[in-house]
């Protein structure tokens, strides 16, 4: 986790007061980046393969992933005070989002090592979103 942001949310004027679920907010964050441009990479990689044709349905999905996790960055870097409903459902959405991707990239790691790491970058990214959920006041 970047310690950085974990400090930055603890100064913030409506920090929560839990540091539990500041922890969490700070790894939930960090993970959405990171899954993110790891999507990023990965669909990029897919349209260099020789079987791109193949790989359009990933090369989508890790687009779509990959804004669904900016998205709940983005949102997440501003609700450090008040975490409400919106906030609540795009989590699990991104969840979701992540979950299908690492589905979908999984079922071509064996052939596209970039496949492999998107799949693992994106069951951190969705865990990190269902364990902020849970410790949520």
């Amino acid at each position: 986790m970047n310690p950085r942001m974990s400090s930055v949310l603890g100064r913030h004027p409506a920090a929560m007061a839990s540091s539990e679920a500041r922890e969490q907010l700070a790894a939930c964050i960090d993970s959405c980046l990171v899954c993110a441009q790891i999507c990023k990479t990965c669909a990029d990689a897919c349209l260099g393969e020789d079987g791109v044709k193949g790989l359009v349905g990933c090369v989508r999905l890790d687009l779509d992933c990959a804004e669904a996790c900016y998205a709940t960055a983005s949102v997440l870097s501003r609700a450090s005070g008040g975490l409400d409903r919106v906030t609540r459902d795009l989590l699990r959405v991104c969840s979701d989002v992540c979950a299908a991707c690492a589905d979908m990239c999984a079922g071509h790691a064996e052939e596209y090592a970039h496949c492999l790491v998107c799949a693992e970058a994106c069951r951190d990214c969705q865990h990190a979103c269902k364990d902020l959920l849970e410790v949520l006041p």
